[in-house]
């Protein structure tokens, strides 16, 4: 399933959408003999794939903060309420 789904995410990244996929790792997933086996050739196989970035959740926020800073006047402006620091 995590390898049908990486696919079709691949598959619409090319056409021009970059999408983003989340594996879950809570211990009733990958705590089972079988369950793990299956994690690591669907990592083996993501590897295999020079276009995918394998990161942590920091990682991803650094990129943002990176590349899409917050800006006080412009697109990303909209997305913060305003605060006052006199209140």
């Amino acid at each position: 399933m995590l390898k049908a789904e990486f696919d079709q995410l691949c598959e619409e990244g090319a056409a021009g959408a970059p999408k983003m996929m989340t594996v879950a790792m809570h211990n009733r997933f990958v705590g089972k003999p079988g369950r793990i086996m299956a994690l690591k050739r669907f990592m083996a196989y993501v590897a295999t794939k020079p276009d995918a970035w394998v990161c942590t959740r920091s990682e991803i926020a650094a990129h943002w903060r990176e590349h899409y800073p917050y800006e006080k006047v412009g697109p990303t402006d909209r997305l913060h309420p305003s605060v006052d620091a006199s209140e």
